[in-house]
């Protein structure tokens, strides 16, 4: 019987022949070579056993009539190769009788098998008039420390058996070919093969055309290796054209690749999530980038599974043997069945691998088509939380934490133990999650043991390519090579939207994020997150269920083109693919929407907070600069739900009094330490809650030390133990709610409660030698705040002093001959204005934030002040100044006159504050 397939129903007719030939054949043995029939009373036991006993019991059954099993095994072979024959000969007639069939210019006449099977050779024994040598690193850039890979000796290929351009044969699922005839160009051989009748058989055939090198050119449905034999990387083209790069791959970290689709030129696959074209060079004058595998011929593919709630996957060395290795990644889907193998080659959508061939199928099948309809979470699909977590995010470790992870996890020797401080300055300042910088470093270092890391202090790989390693940079410190990845490769580079090495801010894969152009292998970004997801899982109790880290950010994704604004309507960049990128991620930093300018926003953090034009950005980063962005176009991938409900975030603190130790933690505006009690303060803990992201930092005037370097997240500034008191504190807030700030007042000895502070300004004294004995800090809306400098005659310019501190001198008998002030904090659209009344001048026009009013070296006293606040209902501008003969006036508010008219007498000094109704 004859069947004629085209390529359409081969697709269906692979699929349908995966039977094994089990059972079946071993009884059609018997009962060929004996006369003895022993299968009525196995299939009677049929309902009884499982599959794996029924051969036990035809094995037992066999014996009592004397039959061997060496005589089973050689009558089986016997039988699949004379199986095998007459599958060739069938074919052989079908062709010859077929007149619309183009007729190979060779059909095999010898139907011995011997003659009909193919052998295989290795490429070094294979002569090959050229070899194709890939172009230089389309990144070149960072890369992972990897040499390039020399030729692979173990490169399989077919002895042809003809001296035509092509071959058409048989693919068995044992690994086999077997010849069927030979073509002299690609496009008859195609056919040919369409034209080819397949076999009567239990097994799985796939036909498939082998060019002259002994290489399979086409295959109906088939995986592929990334195999280069000359370089170490392989380029991946947008179009079948090959002359747009758009990244690369190292063949030493990628064993299975689906195949899409074939052209004599071109192979289209999928990897790491990027569907594109690679070289195939099957003109039979250069080696393939590609190794085809008949689908029928996989027996080691790549996988992911869930155990334990937590996905690993399982990454492939061998497409046809059973080498590779599992990596735990991160935090199950729920919808994927625990110790079940699914198949996924872009990390978001899954297909049930029980079955290795339909499962791969399927992968294929929706590849050609063009969808996902055969995974089983088709409308859902799946983001790896620390792979897609926007790098403009911070983690809710600390330094210490960090550091307990690092080394509790490395060898004594590795350049990562004492990193924690670095990791959370350079987030803290250019703006780089702690977490991912640190996943990175221990995927590039080998956990800070690589020769780079040893020997340069270079922990990322830095400048260490394919082709040169030994060009990677040299660092004083691994801390240095921390500050240096975050601040000119992360923060100036691949997360900043005017770099062309920016896909969007994320560890991606080879689709989106710094994958893309940052590493050839394509599993970076993964491997990275996995290393994330490791320290959180460590420092969580390792308790998949009560992971801290995980999920505290809502996450979104753009789907389509958007544009990101500052908080004044400013176009910082567009979502286009031409600055941000569609399908690139955004961390909310509000779950609310807002409204500027009566515009209903999202609010996020940007992915830098000057506008693309900016040519002079340094990578630093604000984190109290948000960006803006319409609501519509956009998707969330995550929904932040490991913690609270974004509202109005928590400080919590705690000090450490005299001869009392560590106090309990209070929060909120709550007093820490005592009043009157006369003990001193000796050190502070703080930390922010209810709102990830947000991040606060300490620094504490110490007795006989000064101030200390700043303190994050929970870390103890001021000593134990060493009877020192405290003096002064400063405290910042970053990453908080638009129109809320930190605030702290003090109480001091010998003066009692300081009034409050906010964002840095000193609480306390420097060099009075006064202690802290107690401290209350508040997460509180902004309070406008007005700062301002006078030029004094004889003096020049003094600093800036704010709200309500005393600007100028007192009995000194020195003119005031100029102002400058500033507000800040103030509603949208509020300003302050003012005027100065100048001797021989009289009234200037009103003056704005930063201009000077008055004069500078011309001798003039200053004689009046008006100040006015705009724009700002619920609140006013005070002020009052100290006059010439008379001392201090009263308060004046709004724009009344402040000092004397025609008067001739000078100001001296003034006093300016905000008040609120």
């Amino acid at each position: 019987m004859k069947r004629k397939i085209s390529i359409l129903s081969l697709v269906f007719f692979v699929a349908s022949l995966i039977t094994p030939i089990s059972a079946v054949n071993a009884t059609e043995i018997i009962n060929e070579n004996s006369s003895i029939n022993i299968t009525e009373s196995i299939d009677n036991s049929e309902e009884e056993i499982t599959n794996g006993n029924k051969e036990d019991i035809k094995e037992d059954a066999l014996n009592k009539e004397g039959i061997s099993n060496e005589e089973i095994t050689i009558n089986k072979e016997e039988t699949i190769q004379e199986e095998k024959v007459n599958d060739i000969q069938e074919i052989k007639t079908s062709l010859e009788e077929d007149e619309e069939t183009v007729q190979p210019n060779s059909i095999i006449e010898d139907e011995n098998l011997f003659d009909s099977k193919y052998n295989k050779n290795y490429i070094n024994n294979t002569p090959i008039p050229q070899l194709y040598r890939a172009s230089e690193d389309t990144s070149n850039e960072i890369n992972e420390f990897l040499s390039p890979k020399e030729i692979i000796d173990n490169y399989e290929v077919l002895e042809t058996k003809t001296n035509d351009e092509y071959e058409i044969a048989l693919a068995y699922s044992d690994g086999s070919y077997y010849f069927v005839g030979s073509a002299n160009n690609y496009e008859e051989a195609i056919q040919i093969l369409e034209n080819t009748p397949l076999p009567m058989s239990e097994d799985s055939i796939i036909p498939v055309i082998i060019n002259r090198n002994g290489q399979v050119v086409y295959s109906t449905n088939a995986m592929a290796y990334i195999l280069n034999t000359s370089n170490a990387t392989v380029n991946i083209h947008t179009t079948s054209a090959l002359n747009n790069a758009f990244t690369y791959v190292n063949q030493a970290y990628v064993s299975d690749i689906p195949l899409i689709e074939t052209t004599s030129n071109a192979a289209k696959i999928q990897v790491s999530g990027y569907t594109g074209w690679v070289r195939s060079n099957f003109d039979n004058e250069t080696l393939s980038d590609i190794r085809i595998v008949p689908m029928n011929q996989v027996t080691n593919p790549s996988y992911y599974i869930s155990e334990g709630g937590i996905l690993y996957h399982y990454i492939s060395k061998d497409l046809t043997g059973n080498n590779g290795y599992k990596i735990a990644i991160g935090a199950s889907p729920s919808y994927l069945s625990e110790n079940t193998r699914y198949f996924s080659y872009d990390g978001n959508y899954f297909y049930n691998g029980s079955n290795i061939e339909n499962g791969l199928n399927a992968v294929v099948n929706d590849l050609k088509c063009g969808n996902n309809n055969n995974a089983v979470n088709k409308n859902n699909p799946f983001y790896l939380y620390y792979q897609y977590l926007p790098m403009r995010t911070k983690t809710v470790y600390t330094a210490a934490q960090l550091d307990n992870y690092i080394n509790a996890k490395t060898q004594s020797n590795s350049k990562l133990r004492g990193i924690g401080q670095a990791l959370k300055d350079a987030e803290e300042k250019y703006g780089i999650n702690a977490l991912i910088i640190l996943g990175v470093a221990i995927n590039e270092s080998g956990w800070g043991t690589s020769t780079i890391a040893q020997q340069k202090n270079n922990l990322f790989g830095i400048k260490a390519y394919d082709s040169n390693t030994s060009a990677a940079d040299v660092f004083a410190t691994p801390g240095d090579s921390v500050i240096e990845f975050a601040k000119n490769y992360m923060s100036k580079g691949y997360t900043n939207p005017a770099d062309w090495r920016h896909f969007g801010g994320l560890l991606g894969n080879k689709s989106l994020g710094a994958n893309v152009k940052y590493a050839s292998d394509p599993f970076w970004g993964e491997k990275a997150a996995r290393y994330a997801f490791d320290v959180d899982l460590y420092l969580s109790g390792n308790n998949v269920k009560t992971l801290i880290d995980t999920n505290r950010y809502k996450i979104g994704m753009y789907t389509s083109s958007n544009e990101v604004k500052n908080s004044s309507g400013s176009t910082l960049y567009k979502i286009d693919n031409n600055h941000g990128w569609i399908g690139a991620t955004f961390a909310f930093a509000n779950n609310d929407i807002v409204y500027v300018n009566g515009q209903a926003k999202y609010q996020i953090y940007p992915e830098r907070n000057t506008v693309v034009t900016d040519t002079t950005y340094d990578g630093s980063y604000d984190w109290n600069s948000k960006g803006y962005i319409n609501t519509s176009g956009i998707k969330i991938i995550s929904d932040g739900n490991n913690s609270t409900v974004i509202g109005t975030p928590a400080v919590v603190y705690s000090t450490h009094i005299q001869n009392v130790g560590w106090q309990s933690n209070k929060s909120n505006g709550q007093m820490a330490g005592t009043e009157g009690e006369s003990l001193r303060l000796e050190g502070i803990k703080i930390s922010l809650d209810n709102y990830p992201g947000a991040s606060i930092k300490y620094s504490t005037h110490i007795q006989n030390v000064g101030w200390q370097d700043w303190k994050y997240n929970g870390e103890v500034s001021g000593t134990e133990g060493k009877s020192l008191r405290l003096e002064g504190i400063k405290i910042e807030a970053t990453g908080l709610p638009e129109g809320l700030e930190v605030q702290y007042r003090v109480h001091v000895q010998n003066v009692g409660w300081q009034e409050w502070k906010s964002s840095g300004e000193i609480a306390g004294t420097e060099g009075k030698s006064l202690r802290l004995e107690a401290i209350e800090i508040r997460i509180a809306e902004k309070t406008p705040k007005i700062t301002y400098k006078t030029h004094v005659q004889n003096q020049g310019w003094q600093n800036f002093v704010s709200n309500g501190q005393m600007s100028g001198t007192e009995g000194k008998s020195l003119r005031l001959e100029g102002i400058v002030i500033n507000a800040t904090n103030l509603p949208s659209g509020a300003y302050i204005r003012y005027r100065t009344h100048i001797q021989d001048i009289g009234w200037q026009s009103w003056k704005t934030g930063g201009q000077v009013s008055g004069t500078e070296g011309q001798s003039k006293r200053l004689e009046a002040i008006q100040i006015e606040l705009v724009g700002a209902p619920g609140y006013h501008v005070e002020y009052r100044t100290h006059v010439q003969n008379v001392g201090w006036q009263s308060w004046k508010r709004d724009g009344a006159i402040s000092g004397t008219e025609g008067k001739s007498l000078r100001l001296e000094g003034i006093e300016i504050r905000i008040v609120k109704d």
